[in-house]
């Protein structure tokens, strides 16, 4: 299944006080992110290895399978002149017949999460599924964004959902690429789970 990846991706947001960061990682709402903490409340841009000890952080984690999907899409699927009805039906073919292939081709933002994470043992993480729940946690009021589902060209969020079917087939394969991940990815609800289900608070 080709090279294995083993280094990170990611940026620290950290507020004026040095006492919160974000970790944004590629395809999980980093974009989103970028734009309500630096552009909307003036959090300073860092870089990871310059986080004050004291810093708490926090981060987003995405299922595997479905931030596969938004990868591949974005590297295959954004260009401007996408899709005409030949390219359409040469994308379902490969899909069908030559996935795996596909998803070792793909270079852009395919390191696996944990591998950003693990630089911050401390770092607290919400599931990118329940976006909305970061914004107590980092101490700012939600300032009306939604993670940015970008459809890029019209075409990149239809195959988004045609690399998501086709990646079901081989479910047990990516999973397994991206097993920490998903360890965590379920830690993460289950820590959210057992905070509501003490506290009564969403």
């Amino acid at each position: 299944m080709g090279s294995e990846i083993t280094d990170g991706h990611g940026q620290l947001q950290i507020n004026s006080d040095g006492t919160k960061a974000f970790l944004a990682t590629h395809k999980v709402g980093s974009m989103t992110m970028y734009a309500a903490l630096a552009r909307k409340n003036g959090w300073e841009i860092i870089e990871v290895t310059k986080a004050p000890e004291t810093c708490q952080i926090y981060g987003l984690i995405r299922h595997p399978i479905s931030k596969l999907a938004s990868s591949m899409a974005q590297e295959w699927a954004a260009h401007k002149d996408w899709p005409n009805s030949y390219q359409f039906k040469m994308f379902q073919r490969v899909l069908d017949n030559d996935f795996l292939w596909l998803m070792e081709a793909t270079e852009d933002f395919m390191a696996p999460q944990h591998l950003s994470f693990n630089r911050f043992p401390g770092i607290k993480i919400v599931q990118f599924e329940n976006f909305n729940q970061i914004w107590n946690h980092l101490g700012i009021d939600n300032p009306g964004f939604h993670h940015n589902n970008s459809k890029g060209n019209g075409f990149q969020g239809t195959a988004k959902t045609l690399i998501e079917r086709a990646a079901m087939k081989h479910e047990s394969i990516i999973l397994d690429k991206y097993a920490h991940d998903l360890d965590m990815w379920i830690e993460a609800k289950s820590v959210r789970q057992k905070f509501e289900e003490a506290t009564g608070i969403p």
